[in-house]
This record gives structure tokens, sequence and C-alpha cells, in this order.
């Protein structure tokens, strides 16, 4: 598959693009650096002796701030805002965009603990609603009548369960001793 070469996001002004190869997202340090205000040469060398982002750097052409096409080194996008974390850096445009990431990084792990959280506070509630109504409903015959019917779908579910497998087995032994 070719790579195209599209837009990433904008960040201070400043568009950065990306290549989209093979469903992969690559995108350039340099521009990054740029726009952050962090020294490129000194990065690329600590992502490069990175034991997990060094082993994903590759070369690919992306487009410059000029529009022109130059070979850039790269970091799939997955890994692109890990790196930003190890940057260490008191230009205020890191620190903004890292204090991004630790806000989102966070909404994504909170909302994870307490969305489980309420739902299952809500499940406690229905579980309680059902128990409450179903001793409500207890003394009508109706209610009676529709577990009785249920029970007895059941009873006659498992029957035809044990129907159908000696069914099969019976199957089976004929066709066994036929060919003997």
């Amino acid at each position: 598959m070719e790579p195209r070469i599209k837009k990433f996001l904008e960040f201070n002004g400043k568009v950065l693009y990306f290549v989209s190869k093979d469903g992969i997202y690559w995108i350039a340090i340099r521009p990054i650096c740029d726009v952050l205000g962090i020294d490129y040469s000194n990065e690329l060398r600590r992502i490069k002796k990175h034991p997990i982002l060094g082993s994903n750097v590759v070369k690919s052409t992306m487009m410059d701030a000029q529009n022109r096409l130059f070979q850039m080194a790269s970091l799939p996008e997955k890994y692109i805002y890990g790196w930003l974390f190890t940057v260490s850096s008191e230009k205020a445009t890191c620190q903004e965009f890292q204090l991004k990431c630790y806000d989102l990084l966070y909404e994504y792990f909170h909302g994870s603990i307490t969305g489980r959280h309420e739902a299952l506070l809500e499940k406690s509630d229905s579980l309680a609603k059902i128990d409450k109504l179903e001793a409500e409903l207890a003394e009508d015959p109706r209610f009676v009548e529709l577990n009785n019917e249920k029970a007895r779908v059941m009873r006659l579910g498992k029957q035809l369960k044990e129907l159908d497998d000696d069914f099969i087995s019976g199957q089976l032994t004929l066709s066994f001793h036929q060919d003997n």
C-alpha cells in the first residue's frame, strides 16, 4: 500500500503531518520537537537509546513546514504520546502538552473506575427492585402461574436435551454396529 501524507494536528499554530502506511500512522519527531521548543538532536538520541522507542524509530518521507518532502525519523502514533511523557523540558509549550496528556490519561482511567462503580450500584438497585416486586407479587395467582410455566418450560427443555442426547447416542451406536 502506498503511504499517504495527511494532516496530524495543529499545535501552537503549526500543522504536524503523519504518513499512513499499512494501517500504521507514522509521525515525524522533528516537527513535534520544533513545536514544543525542545532540541531535536538530543531527543532523537534519547529515543534511540530507549528500550521500547528505539526499536520503533524509522525514516519516513514527511512534509516539512514549507511543504517539502524529507526523510524524517518517525515513530508510530501509539508511541508518540508515551514519548512525550518522557521529555524533560522547562518550555511552557511542552509542559502544556504534557498536562493535557496527564488530564486525558486520568479521565480515561478514572472514568473506567467510576463507570464500573456506578454500573455496580445501578445493578444492585435493580436487583433490589426485582426482589421487592417478586415479594409483592408472590401472592398474585397470575404471578404464581407465570413462575410455574417458566419452571415447566425449563423442565421440558432439560427433558428435550436428554432425549436428543439419547437419540444421538443411539444413532452413533446403531451406525457403529452396522459397519461391523
